[in-house]
């Protein structure tokens, strides 16, 4: 989280992976991260609702050949890539 946190107010490309090779329609936005709720981390970007709540959390790492531009998240059983935009 202190990664996304870094980035906030940066555009980035944010995909949302449902199952392996099915995604949502990638955003590009700025980043904006609302965390009022405690245990969940809010990704604000318009039109892909994204929480990353810490009891589900799995893990997180750079995408590899992407590594300090791009950042997989891996929440049950869903997936969330953030690229800083131009580096996807």
């Amino acid at each position: 989280m202190d990664v996304l946190a870094g980035w906030a107010g940066r555009t980035v490309v944010v995909v949302a992976f449902l199952t392996p090779g099915i995604s949502l329609q990638p955003v590009v936005a700025p980043l904006a991260l609302d965390r009022t709720q405690r245990g969940v981390v809010r990704l604000d970007v318009p039109g892909l609702p994204v929480a990353l709540r810490r009891a589900t959390f799995i893990e997180a790492g750079w995408v590899p050949g992407r590594e300090g531009e791009g950042l997989s998240v891996v929440q049950g059983g869903a997936r969330v890539d953030v690229f800083l935009d131009g580096a996807a």
